[in-house]
């Protein structure tokens, strides 16, 4: 399962194509789903990410 999913990924041309990037902020929606982003830290970094899409 991980295999495929980083393959897809790679197909795609990364998992930072940018497509979120501009949704990163306190009132930034997925653009995916329209979910509210979370903002989070891990390992010491900020990070967002969809709650709906990212369970």
């Amino acid at each position: 399962m991980l295999r495929r999913c980083i393959r897809a990924a790679i197909r795609q041309g990364g998992v930072h194509t940018g497509e979120v990037i501009p949704h990163r902020r306190a009132d930034g929606h997925c653009p995916r789903c329209g979910a509210a982003m979370v903002r989070g830290e891990v390992g010491g970094r900020t990070t967002w990410w969809c709650p709906v899409d990212q369970t």
